[in-house]
């Protein structure tokens, strides 16, 4: 606790001297050092806090759903954040950037959620990315085959803000301890 007023007093401290100068100087501008300066503090502020910040795709048919999650995920301090709206266009963008984590509906279009983890498992370059499923599914079975498909996560709609965040703990707590 007294780490994060640290953090906050320094931050404050320095966006008031920042804005003092140029105020001063006449110009309005914050120089690209400063800025990469107060990042740098936000995320040693996230860290204190207990979070890591993740580059994260988020996939679902549905784009209200997608809009929903991706507030989640900011307001919990993920702001690298990009969406698909089925498997096809997340296997492209897997492909083409890195990211530390994918969650996915299971009922889409085209290619749904377990055959996209079914193609990530079997992917060389994807296969050890973590894969939260988000899914309305009630179907014991389905779920099952889901889990023996080695899906990291699962969680059900409706789910809020806290059950989001206690899985993305979870997933990286998993990932800390397989990397170690």
């Amino acid at each position: 606790m007294f780490y994060k007023k640290i953090c906050l007093l320094v931050i404050f401290l320095y966006v008031a001297f920042v804005c003092s100068q140029h105020l001063s100087q006449g110009s309005g501008e914050i120089t690209s050092m400063n800025y990469n300066f107060l990042n740098a503090l936000i995320v040693i502020n996230q860290n204190a806090k207990g979070l890591v910040p993740m580059k994260i795709l988020v996939v679902d048919d549905m784009s209200s759903m997608r809009a929903v999650m991706l507030h989640m995920l900011v307001s919990l301090g993920h702001h690298q954040n990009d969406e698909a709206e089925n498997g096809i266009q997340a296997l492209k963008m897997l492909h083409g950037q890195d990211y530390d984590l994918l969650i996915t509906d299971l009922h889409m279009p085209n290619l749904d959620g377990q055959q996209l983890l079914e193609k990530i498992r079997h992917d060389k370059k994807l296969h050890n990315l973590p894969v939260l499923m988000v899914s309305c599914e009630d179907d014991k079975e389905r779920i099952l085959s889901l889990i023996s498909g080695k899906v990291t996560g699962f969680m059900m709609k409706p789910f809020n803000l806290n059950t989001l965040k206690k899985q993305l703990h979870w997933i990286l707590d998993e990932n800390r301890s397989l990397v170690s």
